[in-house]
């Protein structure tokens, strides 16, 4: 099985973000559109307020640094179960291609000390990894796949390849594996191809930089969203290890990093994209594995570093609307229970501490929908019962 893969050359890849949008928390309690701008005056920042906002926020902004554009930020949530002082900063995409990681970092921080805010999570993050497609490389790996030769590992996800006639005849331009909603969602395709179409000069340039040959450039990027990052963090203070640094710092500012992005890339493939040969055996993971992406070889090209992300055991990550049915759930048994029976409550607040956060403030959900419960509950009992929300406050103060 010697398989060829990729001839790498050295120097000749682009490894970079695409797509970040960085969760902020403001330190006020509670921001206006006055306050988040005032802030700013006499600094290199300047916002442009939109007259519109979006679904899920009051306000959008243009924000300019030293005459340049460099993101939006959208502020003041809708909902009252969104926690009322997040933000969302969305970096601008030509950025990520004409200036280093280390300015972007520099740029954000300047923005969050000017302001008053706490870069608390990422919310997606889609980083790439543009190389020659020499040989024709990823068509064939599909086209093995496709046929058998090889399998993929792994518990059953979404694969759709993507095809454009040539002279007649259907050639593959990319693939996905998996679902943009999830955790993770990976694309590979043909960036050259693209380009033609939608040219990005400031990407070409890039390549240019790098010494990359444009005429076959294939792109592999992973979007991740906001419960990977949950998730990893969560999996990192599990390993405990004794880092000389928080733990969320790896998945926060720890991005702006190459060789970061470079260990988030292959720890998403893990457990997700990851190919074996097929020869029959029982089970597929007793099979060889298949190199897509050398991960350890880029890793010599980027130089050494300390691994703060790395492969652990899966933690299964109860999606938001499936914790809100748990939670809804364990209320109902104690409210059923006239109240009697305290271990539920000691349920809920153990769900209400583990899922609870600036995104997703699960606890300010469940204080605003607790009235509506109680009055669907009483329209649905038989017996006479009157629910005693003192009790209920007492027996959620010490069911710990």
């Amino acid at each position: 099985m010697n398989d060829k893969i990729i001839p790498y050359e050295p120097d000749k890849y682009l490894l970079s973000i695409d797509y970040l949008i960085c969760n902020l928390l403001d330190k006020s309690d509670e921001p206006t559109p006055e306050s988040i701008s005032l802030k700013f005056i006499g600094t290199d920042f300047h916002f442009e307020l939109q007259e519109f906002g979006t679904t899920v926020f009051k306000h959008r902004y243009f924000v300019s640094y030293n005459n340049e554009k460099i993101g939006v930020l959208l502020a003041c949530p809708h909902s009252p179960v969104i926690a009322s002082n997040l933000m969302q900063f969305q970096f601008e995409n030509h950025l990520f291609y004409t200036k280093q990681l280390y300015e972007l970092k520099k740029i954000l921080s300047d923005f969050c000390d000017i302001g008053g805010l706490h870069f608390s999570a990422v919310n997606r993050l889609d980083v790439a990894i543009d190389l020659v497609n020499t040989e024709d490389f990823y068509q064939n790996t599909v086209l093995r796949i496709l046929n058998n030769d090889l399998v993929i590992s792994g518990k059953d996800k979404k694969v759709s390849p993507y095809y454009v006639t040539e002279q007649g005849k259907p050639k593959l331009t990319g693939f996905t594996i998996g679902s943009r909603t999830s955790s993770r969602f990976m694309r590979c395709y043909n960036k050259t191809l693209e380009l033609t179409k939608k040219p990005k000069e400031y990407i070409l340039n890039a390549w240019e930089e790098r010494k990359i040959p444009v005429h076959n450039v294939w792109r592999l990027e992973y979007q991740m969203n906001n419960s990977f990052f949950r998730y990893l963090e969560k999996a990192m203070s599990i390993n405990n290890e004794n880092l000389n640094l928080s733990v969320s710092e790896p998945v926060t500012w720890g991005i702006f990093n190459p060789q970061t992005l470079m260990q988030l890339m292959e720890a998403a493939q893990k457990n997700h994209f990851e190919i074996r040969y097929n020869t029959q055996k029982s089970q597929i993971n007793k099979e060889m594995p298949f190199t897509l992406i050398n991960w350890d070889y880029f890793k010599t090209l980027i130089g050494n570093f300390a691994c703060h992300i790395r492969r652990v055991k899966k933690i299964v990550e109860p999606s938001l609307l499936t914790v809100k049915r748990l939670v809804k759930g364990m209320f109902r048994e104690y409210y059923q229970s006239k109240q009697e029976n305290v271990s539920y409550v000691l349920g809920l607040n153990n769900l209400i501490d583990d899922y609870d956060s600036g995104l997703t403030n699960i606890r300010q959900w469940f204080h605003v929908k607790l009235p509506y419960y109680i009055r669907e509950f009483e329209k649905k009992q038989t017996a006479d019962f009157e629910f005693d929300n003192e009790l209920f406050s007492n027996h959620q103060l010490y069911a710990i």
